[in-house]
């Protein structure tokens, strides 16, 4: 019963993908529409998760530099073997 609902349930979705119209499967970028606005807006939205990604990455990058830093001006001391501090 249940591969019954599973082949009549992948009919069904592959039916819908074929009848869905022929220009819905292309965006104005890929049509050729440089100056629509779907493709300004899909510019747009480009540039801002490019934006997003580069100020995640450069916080990321100035975080570690900073830890960097600091490790080098305040190092820890080195434990010797008898639990006393050795230099």
């Amino acid at each position: 019963m249940t591969r019954l609902i599973k082949n009549r349930t992948l009919w069904i979705a592959i039916s819908g993908l074929l009848a869905i119209p022929q220009s819905a499967w292309a965006c104005a970028a890929c049509a050729g529409r440089s100056d629509d606005v779907m493709a300004q807006g899909l510019n747009a939205a480009v540039l801002t998760m490019m934006l997003v990604l580069l100020s995640v990455l450069g916080s990321l990058l100035g975080f570690m530099a900073y830890l960097i830093r600091r490790a080098a001006k305040h190092p820890l001391a080195m434990v010797g073997p008898q639990g006393g501090s050795a230099k």
